[in-house]
């Protein structure tokens, strides 16, 4: 999109416009916010993985060292995915 000035401006569009000011600063603030949620709930679900460690080894009736390994290995995934 050119402006008045005749100088291009790029902007994150969503539907075809940009929601607020319309120079894509809005958007901006969006995709952070929408990545800072995203982020407290991967990391909300994979390190309160102990807190639920009863209740995984009593709901699939194992042991503490493959309740361990259960846990341990979704913290490892999520690293291991380039997180």
């Amino acid at each position: 999109m050119l402006s008045q000035d005749g100088v291009e401006k790029s902007s994150a569009a969503v539907g075809g416009r940009c929601v607020g000011r319309g120079d894509g600063l809005c958007c901006a603030w969006l995709v952070v916010a929408s990545s800072f949620v995203a982020n407290g709930v991967m990391y909300g679900v994979s390190w309160s993985a102990g807190v639920f460690y009863d209740v995984f080894a009593q709901q699939f009736d194992t042991g503490s060292g493959l309740t361990a390994l259960m846990t341990s290995l979704n913290t490892a995934l999520m690293y291991g995915a380039g997180k």
